[in-house]
């Protein structure tokens, strides 16, 4: 089987969502996002800030009459290998 990679692999896709310059970087990576199956085992520099930024952001998106219907789980390292390897034999599966 494919090694099981948990983060894209293309380095400056990821330092460009690491720090967007800018709002509208930030709309165009959005827009432009494709999902990837090719991953690189090691994890980008400045990702848990990356991280934060991206849950307090989350946590502001609007949403119907304040019901506020996110929730977030952080995984440890062992329950998040576990989640790569099952994501992996999904896609593999395919």
């Amino acid at each position: 089987p494919p090694p099981r990679r948990p983060f894209p692999s293309s380095g400056s896709v990821a330092r460009r969502m690491a720090s967007p310059s800018s709002p509208f970087e930030l709309q165009n990576l959005i827009e432009s996002r494709r999902t990837v199956h090719d991953f690189d085992p090691s994890l980008p520099p400045g990702w848990e800030d990356s991280l934060s930024r991206a849950v307090r952001a989350a946590t502001r998106a609007p949403n119907h009459r304040r019901t506020e219907p996110w929730r977030f789980h952080l995984l440890g390292p062992s329950a998040a290998a576990r989640v790569c390897r099952l994501n992996a034999d999904l896609v593999a599966a395919k």
